[in-house]
């Protein structure tokens, strides 16, 4: 049984953050910039995650919380981890999109067409 996040799939430890999702939007990549709880204190890090946990106590934009994972590690982890650090939000302009989505239905055709030239060719 896993902690199912926002986007109903099972949240990554480490890599899930939980945010107020009426201020930010589910499945939104983050650059997350703060000092990190290890086993050893903390360290500063920069690194990606994916706002994909409930966070059902988070009702400020101010506020994430790191999903650190299951079990006795991971809880100490979590109470340790209280600081103050940056979220950036890595968001597409809205004509990115349509160049990206573009380029995909463009590799998927060319990809659908050498597979069927492929298949005729075989005995």
């Amino acid at each position: 049984n896993w902690p199912a996040g926002s986007l109903g799939f099972a949240v990554t430890a480490g890599r899930s953050v939980a945010t107020d999702k009426s201020v930010f939007p589910r499945g939104g990549l983050v650059l997350v910039d703060a000092p990190f709880a290890t086993p050893t204190g903390k360290v500063h890090r920069q690194h990606l995650v994916l706002d994909q946990d409930t966070g059902g106590a988070i009702r400020a934009p101010g506020r994430a919380d790191l999903y650190f994972g299951l079990g006795p590690a991971a809880e100490k982890l979590a109470g340790h981890q209280h600081a103050e650090g940056k979220l950036y939000y890595l968001l597409l302009q809205r004509s990115r999109i349509t160049y990206w989505r573009q380029q995909l239905e463009h590799t998927i055709h060319a990809s659908h067409s050498h597979n069927t030239a492929n298949t005729s060719l075989q005995p």
